[in-house]
């Protein structure tokens, strides 16, 4: 098993990412039904056999949609 930080590079460049040293915020699927539902994940975090992860380029706070 390895953590989240320790995965970030081969993610980067899985999601195509042209910098992999990109910040990247991770989320875990949870839940698939009736509606899915998805955790964010800490750098720190052990992920494990099957995890189904999201990745996507971190968004600065001022870029960032209002909701």
């Amino acid at each position: 098993m390895q953590t989240v930080g320790a995965l970030l590079p081969l993610l980067a460049k899985r999601a195509g990412l042209p910098d992999a040293g990109a910040p990247l915020e991770v989320w875990e699927e949870v839940k698939s039904e009736p509606a899915v539902m998805c955790d964010r994940l800490s750098h720190a975090e052990t992920l494990e056999h099957g995890d189904i992860l999201i990745v996507q380029a971190a968004v600065a706070e001022a870029r960032a949609p209002s909701l």
